[in-house]
């Protein structure tokens, strides 16, 4: 019988602690040795997205994404209410009433500027399965990053 694995405890669906079921009783596993690998593998195993993906202020703020280890923006161009709700699903945000916010709304980012001219429907559960204008290619400056606000009640 394979081994069921789940997150408990958490304030939303992709945190909280790590449990495995396993002859029939829930448990935790220890943290020793447990580390980032090994949480992106967790995640994948729960179908969550393994990109490293924020916003400044948690439910909303500057979008903020890891490409090849260094922190960077996401220009407004072409940036509408489609990629907020996926930017809000893949955080585990509620997204139905998901805002985008245009022109730095809360503050300008520094640094690189990874995505711009994103083309999403609105229906997929990451941003990378969007369209986009390739890594790093922009014609922006951070006067133009990208904002999100998540929830059922944005700011």
């Amino acid at each position: 019988m394979p081994t069921s694995v789940r997150l408990s405890g958490g304030s939303k669906p992709t945190e909280g602690r790590v449990e495995v079921f396993h002859n029939g009783t829930w448990g935790t596993i220890c943290d020793d040795m447990f580390d980032i690998n090994d949480a992106r593998v967790l995640c994948h195993t729960l179908g969550f997205s393994v990109a490293d993906l924020k916003l400044t202020d948690g439910m909303y703020g500057t979008v903020l994404i890891r490409h090849n280890g260094v922190w960077g923006t996401v220009c407004d161009d072409g940036f509408d209410t489609n990629e907020a709700r996926v930017i809000c699903r893949m955080l585990g945000y509620p997204n139905q009433n998901a805002l985008q916010l245009q022109g730095a709304k809360f503050g300008q980012g520094t640094g690189k500027i990874w995505m711009e001219d994103l083309g999403c429907g609105g229906g997929e559960s990451s941003l990378f399965s969007c369209s986009f204008g390739g890594w790093g290619n922009h014609d922006c400056t951070h006067t133009e990053d990208a904002g999100v606000a998540c929830g059922d009640s944005n700011r």
